[in-house]
């Protein structure tokens, strides 16, 4: 039932994209009347085979976004940092955009990264799929496809839209609200409203991949040095989502919100997990201000709530200062207040000599445990100190 569910759902989005195709290949049609034709020779070369056997870079563009950091922490560890400082954590991610015909693309985006975990550099795939779009208000993808959550479901790996080096962990940790991507299709697009509003919506099925559990100490998690592993990450099957925000007439300014809900298999028990959240965003220089809110509910007894506020000022062209606040609680039995919750004060300042480099010190004073683990053989301290300085790129 629930498949057929997704399956109708689907094949609905299809008949909606079909009928907004004829209207596009309509409008081509009016506009070939209207326009001088090509001589024959232009067809030939435009559509000969020669010419589409191989890709020329007129087609193809890469981009590219990383970073490098040194992390320290006192005697609790909060993203695998050491008391003795750690250098070792960087990260390279390259995207590849493949216009095949001016309705098709493909997209793919591998990732490079190197910590203190034990595998050392770590190689994969965080997409990888097929675009089709008819128009700016109706495209299509299929296969391994960014997440659409939130304000950074799907830029995790770009550092230079961010204040911070780090995404609020309370939502974009290893705490279950999202992930990297979902296998299936999706349907996307961006609908002009009246006085300059504009409603962009996304609209999904498949199965999400799932890499951690909701509601479980980060502690007890622990295994080989990676965190926060999920026993059932075969990921969230039957999954459906979707997410909405308006672009207002007040510059720089967007309101929206997100969810999904899918049946996940942790430790051999299936259950359904819904997950929705709202966020706002204005970013216009010399300001910037963010702020998100997420609800995780599995089964009645296991519940969690997140959110985050975030703000930034450029006190001259190149200096910034950031400040931010992440909270998470989880509700689950056996759980006392100081595990089940994180709470995060952070402040940095970023120095910026291009608009795609910058260089970034920040602080944090954590509270709770639940996204801390103890030190070698130290018991875990109420709080926190974690330090972060280096630098983050994209192109």
């Amino acid at each position: 039932m629930k498949t057929s569910r997704i399956f109708w759902t689907l094949l609905l989005c299809l008949g909606i994209g079909f009928f907004f195709s004829g209207q596009v290949v309509a409008e081509e049609v009016v506009s070939e009347e209207t326009e001088p034709q090509a001589s024959t020779q232009e067809q030939e070369e435009s559509w000969g085979p020669e010419k589409s056997e191989l890709l020329d870079s007129s087609v193809l563009s890469f981009h590219g976004f990383g970073g490098w950091s040194f992390r320290w922490s006192d005697e609790n560890r909060h993203r695998n940092s050491k008391d003795s400082g750690d250098w070792d954590n960087t990260e390279l991610a390259w995207l590849i955009n493949a216009r095949l015909t001016q309705a098709l693309s493909v997209y793919s985006q591998i990732y490079f990264t190197s910590g203190p975990s034990p595998e050392g550099i770590q190689v994969g795939v965080d997409s990888m799929f097929g675009q089709w779009k008819l128009s700016d208000k109706l495209m299509f993808r299929i296969g391994r496809v960014k997440l659409p959550f939130g304000i950074y479901g799907e830029l995790v790996r770009v550092g230079t839209i961010r204040p911070f080096f780090d995404l609020p962990q309370g939502i974009y940790g290893p705490v279950g609200y999202t992930t990297e991507a979902f296998y299936g299709i999706g349907v996307s697009g961006r609908l002009p409203l009246l006085d300059d509003w504009a409603l962009n919506y996304d609209l999904y099925g498949g199965q999400i991949e799932a890499e951690y559990a909701c509601c479980q100490l980060q502690e007890d998690l622990e295994e080989e040095g990676e965190v926060g592993v999920d026993n059932g990450a075969e990921g969230i099957k039957n999954s459906i989502g979707t997410r909405v925000f308006f672009e207002t007439p007040i510059r720089g300014f967007r309101v929206g919100g997100s969810g999904f809900t899918g049946v996940t298999d942790e430790v051999g028990e299936q259950e359904r997990r819904w997950v929705v959240g709202s966020f706002l965003e204005y970013v216009d220089d010399p300001v910037l201000f963010r702020a998100e809110y997420a609800y995780l509910r599995q089964k009645p007894e296991v519940t969690s709530h997140a959110f985050f506020v975030e703000g930034g000022y450029y006190f001259s062209t190149h200096i910034q200062g950031v400040v931010r606040y992440d909270f998470y609680n989880a509700e689950k039995a056996g759980l006392s207040d100081n595990e089940a919750e994180h709470r995060a004060w952070g402040a940095g300042i970023n120095i910026w000599l291009n608009p795609n480099f910058v260089i970034k010190t920040e602080y944090k004073l954590i509270d709770g445990h639940r996204l801390v683990q103890t030190n070698e053989s130290t018991s875990l301290k109420d709080k926190t100190h974690f330090v972060q300085a280096g630098l983050q790129f994209s192109f």
